[in-house]
C-alpha cells in the first residue's frame, strides 16, 4: 500500500521495512510514529510491541499537553458546531420526549467514556413523567450509552448520562476542547466548545462530522479569560470552607496528598490531624 515513488526512495537509502503506529488516547488519533529498518523483517514481535506502547504514551502527552495550553491560556478559541443527526442519542431522547435537553456540563471520567449531565426543557405537550420515561427507555436502548442516572427529577430536573460511542461531545473531549453547552433537539443539535489558542479548528470540525450525518461551523471567535484576582479567588474560598476544612485542605497540600505518586496517603493525613480517614 505504500505508493511506488516512496518504496523507490525508499530503496534508494538503503530502506527494506517500515513499521508505523498510531499517536491516539481514547479512541482520538493524533498522528503517527513510523519507523523504518534496512532490513527486510526489521521489526520483531517485542520492537513492535514497544513503539505500540510509545505511540499510546505519546498520545496520551499530546492529549495532557492540549488541555493544560487550554487551561493556562489567556485567550480561547470558541467554537459553535451545528450537528444534524437523528441517530444521535440525546437527539433521539429528545424527540421522543418532545423535550429539548441542555448539556451543563461534560467531564471526561479518564477511561475513554464521558460523563454528561443534561436538564430536561419544559413542553405543554407532554407530562414531565411521560418525558422521564421516553428519556428512560430510549437512552437505555443506545449502544453508546453506558450509565444513565437521575439527580433530580423535580425543580429543573438533571440526568447524568455517561456516553462511550463516538459522539460529538466525546470527539471534542477527546481533542482536548471544553464543551461548555449543548442544545439538542428532535433533529439537531448546537454545541459551544473552547479550543486552545494554537488548536486546529478545522481538523476538529472535520473530527466531528465524522461522527454524524452532516456538521456546520456556526460561529468562531476569539474570546479572552477574564483574570480573577489571587486575593477575590481566597475570599470566595474562604466564604466556602470552614475552618476545619482548610486546615485538612492545607494539611494534605503540604503532605503532597495532591502530587502524584502521592507523599502521604489519605490514612496518614488523617492521622496527622487526629481524624478518621472517612472524616478526611
Amino acid at each position: 500500500r505504500v505508493p511506488r515513488p516512496v518504496r523507490r526512495a525508499a530503496f534508494g537509502r538503503g530502506l527494506r521495512s517500515c513499521l508505523v503506529v498510531p499517536m491516539a488516547y481514547q479512541g482520538t488519533t493524533y498522528g503517527v510514529v513510523s519507523v523504518y529498518s534496512g532490513q527486510e523483517e526489521g521489526f520483531d514481535a517485542e520492537e513492535r510491541a514497544g513503539l505500540e506502547t510509545l505511540g499510546r504514551v505519546a498520545g496520551f502527552a499530546v492529549r495532557a499537553i492540549r488541555q493544560e495550553d487550554l487551561l493556562a491560556a489567556d485567550t480561547v478559541t470558541e467554537v459553535t458546531l451545528d450537528v444534524r443527526d437523528e441517530t444521535l442519542p440525546f437527539v433521539r431522547a429528545a424527540r421522543e420526549a418532545d423535550r429539548e435537553l441542555s448539556l451543563s456540563g461534560a467531564v471526561p471520567r479518564g477511561d475513554g467514556p464521558v460523563v454528561c449531565y443534561l436538564s430536561l426543557g419544559d413542553s405543554e405537550d407532554s407530562s414531565t413523567d411521560d418525558a422521564f420515561a421516553a428519556v428512560d427507555a430510549t437512552l437505555a436502548d443506545d449502544e453508546a450509552v453506558a450509565d444513565l442516572r437521575w439527580i433530580r427529577r423535580e425543580d429543573d430536573p438533571l440526568v447524568q448520562v455517561t456516553v462511550a460511542g463516538e459522539t460529538p461531545v466525546a470527539t471534542l473531549v477527546g481533542r482536548g476542547a471544553t464543551v461548555g453547552a449543548a442544545e439538542y433537539g428532535p433533529r439537531s443539535a448546537r454545541l459551544v466548545a473552547d479550543v486552545a489558542p494554537d488548536g486546529d479548528v478545522r481538523r476538529t470540525v472535520e473530527a466531528v462530522d465524522a461522527t454524524v450525518a452532516e456538521t456546520t461551523l456556526a460561529a468562531r471567535e476569539e474570546t479572552t479569560r477574564a483574570p480573577e484576582p489571587v486575593e477575590a479567588f481566597r475570599d470566595s474560598l474562604a466564604e466556602r470552607l470552614t475552618d476545619r476544612q482548610r486546615t485538612v485542605l492545607r494539611t494534605a497540600y503540604l503532605s503532597d496528598y495532591f502530587e502524584s505518586p502521592r507523599g502521604s496517603t489519605a490514612e496518614e493525613v488523617a492521622d496527622t490531624l487526629g481524624i478518621a480517614g472517612a472524616t478526611m
